[in-house]
């Protein structure tokens, strides 16, 4: 009789589909998944090396663009602040206030501030000379406005910089590439006539994180004070 029931069950399990079975990943299924996740990884990995070239990139890009920002600056400061005070080159030559020879400036400038309380005037003799071999411009400066033999210059180097030129308005409004013009000389016993400063000075420069930039700066017209040379 329990036998008879028994063979009864099996047969109505068999009839409702059999025992269940519990199903488990295949090889090909495993395979799959590991491909969609090594593709995920690969994926994340891209676009996270992307993000860090990107963030190099501008903090690249912001970093040239500061210089070139801080290098208008200076040439700013030093147009605003151009006075008419000759010098004395290491022989004693006469420099003018301000000289423009083969694209190299020479001027005398104020605003020299002496923080410490040094010995020295608060004018100071600079030089602006480009070489466009090495797309780099330099601005020189020297202790001392009368220079001697072994007199220190200290210079400062911008680079990046693919293009630089000077031009000079004169008070005949004509514009020039040279300063002072050139005069016809003086006979012996004459005393050599004063050259006026010019009206304006024209820079016309193109770095790398600015491009091209042209200003035009008015030449201070106010007479130089010798009791701020000393």
């Amino acid at each position: 009789m329990i036998q008879a029931s028994h063979k009864q069950c099996q047969r109505m399990i068999l009839r409702r589909g059999g025992v269940k079975k519990r199903s488990a990943f295949t090889l090909v299924e495993m395979l799959v998944v590991v491909g969609i996740l090594g593709f995920i990884g690969l994926a994340s990995f891209d676009m996270a090396s992307m993000g860090v070239r990107v963030k190099r990139a501008l903090i690249d890009q912001e970093a040239v663009m500061f210089d070139s920002i801080r290098l208008w600056q200076w040439i700013e400061r030093d147009m605003e602040q151009l006075v008419d005070r000759t010098v004395r080159d290491e022989l004693g030559e006469l420099e003018f206030s301000l000289e423009l020879e083969d694209g190299e400036l020479n001027f005398t400038k104020s605003g020299w501030i002496n923080p410490l309380g040094e010995n020295r005037s608060e004018l100071q003799r600079v030089r602006y000379e480009y070489d466009e071999e090495a797309l780099l411009l330099t601005r020189t400066f020297w202790r001392v406005l009368d220079k001697e033999q072994d007199v220190e210059e200290v210079v400062q180097e911008f680079e990046n910089v693919s293009s630089f030129s000077i031009s000079i308005l004169d008070s005949n409004v004509q514009w020039a590439d040279s300063w002072p013009p050139v005069s016809d000389g003086t006979l012996p016993g004459e005393e050599e006539s004063k050259i006026d400063m010019p009206w304006v000075v024209k820079i016309e420069m193109a770095t790398k994180g600015l491009g091209p930039i042209n200003r035009m700066f008015a030449v201070p017209s106010y007479p130089f004070d010798a009791d701020d040379d000393e």
